[in-house]
This record gives C-alpha cells, sequence and structure tokens, in this order.
C-alpha cells in the first residue's frame, strides 16, 4: 500500500522505471544515475507537490551522491507507476558504523520512549539517510544529522526539543517534528517558538507550506488524542 507523504520513499514499477529512463534523456550524467538507481532497485523520495501539477502526478525527488556531484533530480510518475513505499533507516542503522553509534542508540531509545513508541520512532534523511540506504558516499565534513520525528501532539513536541537541545553528538542534528495531520516543523524553530523567540514558524506540507503558531499545531493534537 501507498504512502505517500513527504520524505517517504517510493519504489517505481517496470513502467514507471521506464518513464523515468525516459524523463532521464536530458543528457548523459542523468541517465547514469537513473540507470544505477534501476540496477540497484533503489528509491525515490516524495517530494513536496508544486501548485498545478496534475492530481494523479507524483513529485519525487533523486538526490545523487558525491560521485555525481550531489546533483538533484526531479521526476513525475502517476500514482499507478509506483509499486510501494517505505520509510528512511532508523537512526540506529544510519549510525551504526559511525563511531557516536552507541550515543545514538541512545537518543533513539529515549526519544522512543518520551513519544511511547519504543525503537523505530526516529528516521534520518538527507545525507547519512541515503548513505545508510545506497552504500553510496553522501557525507562530507560537517554534514548534519537530519531526523524526522512522528509527535503526537504539542507536548510530546516540547519534550523532543528538550532532548534534541541536550544531545552532544559529533554531528549537529536537524530535521523536523511531524505532527499528526501532516504539519512538519523543523525542531530548530519550535524550540524558538517555545521560548517565546518568534510566535509563527514554518510549517511544511505535502501539497504546500506556510507560516503557523502554536494555536494552529494545537487542533491536530487534539483530533489526535480523541481519535
Amino acid at each position: 500500500m501507498l504512502q505517500l507523504e513527504r520524505n517517504s520513499l517510493v519504489w517505481p514499477t517496470p513502467a514507471g522505471w521506464d518513464a523515468l529512463r525516459t524523463q532521464a534523456l536530458q543528457d548523459a550524467t542523468t541517465q547514469a544515475i537513473v540507470g544505477h538507481w534501476h540496477g540497484e532497485r533503489l528509491p525515490l523520495v516524495v517530494s513536496r507537490q508544486p501548485p498545478g501539477r496534475a492530481r494523479d502526478l507524483i513529485a519525487l525527488g533523486l538526490p545523487a551522491p558525491l560521485q555525481w556531484n550531489r546533483r538533484r533530480l526531479a521526476f513525475a510518475l502517476p500514482a499507478a507507476q509506483l509499486a510501494y513505499s517505505g520509510r528512511f533507516p532508523r537512526l540506529a542503522e544510519a549510525a551504526a558504523h559511525h563511531r557516536w553509534r552507541r550515543a545514538a542508540l541512545a537518543l533513539e531509545h529515549a526519544l522512543g520512549e518520551a513519544l511511547g513508541h519504543g525503537t523505530g520512532a526516529v528516521q534520518v534523511y538527507g545525507s547519512y539517510g541515503w548513505q545508510c540506504l545506497t552504500g553510496l558516499r553522501y557525507l562530507r565534513e560537517g554534514s548534519d544529522l537530519d531526523l524526522r520525528i512522528a509527535v503526537p501532539d504539542v507536548a510530546a513536541a516540547a519534550a523532543v526539543v528538550d532532548l534534541l537541545a541536550a544531545q552532544r553528538l559529533p554531528c549537529r542534528i536537524d530535521g523536523e517534528l511531524v505532527f499528526p495531520d501532516g504539519q512538519a516543523v523543523a525542531w530548530r524553530e519550535m524550540a524558538q517558538l517555545f521560548e517565546g523567540e518568534v510566535c509563527q514558524v514554518l510549517s511544511k506540507r505535502l501539497d504546500g507550506i506556510a507560516l503557523v503558531g502554536l494555536a494552529d499545531l494545537q487542533p491536530c493534537a487534539a483530533t489526535a488524542v480523541a481519535a
């Protein structure tokens, strides 16, 4: 079953791969990247859907690794040409080969307990996530650790922000908190909102962006609890 959310992963059908190869005819580098992705059966990522796009077309991204100069490719496929969907790796998986893996495992456990999810509560996208998924080199000095953390309500978001702010991993922790209605807010911006440094933050959805305040985030939490 397809779950089309921002930063969810999708694998094309054979017809989808044919369509991607056709869309990649613009240059040899793009063809090489798509050819590798097809050969290794690697996923693409669901992007924010631009306004005015045909309803059945899904905007997708393919951020290439360092060997292709981190080229960012954009494609679009009908939902019928997407076979299945999935998620980026867990924090523990993405950190498995790094010297700070124990600290990452402890952070994942603490976040899971705070959210009531147990293990697997946190996914890693960005350079760390793609390197873990593909085995190709994405990381460079100073790469951020991008976390996607699903939070049930504003109270849980505050607990997560406190945990993240207290971390001292060798890499900078970035990423976003995702509320039940699909609103995603950068955790550092949420920290500023909680501290009263700002009154609004940028909320990203699958189909658009908006400036929101705490009052705009509270109703989705209440709905989730009532359900």
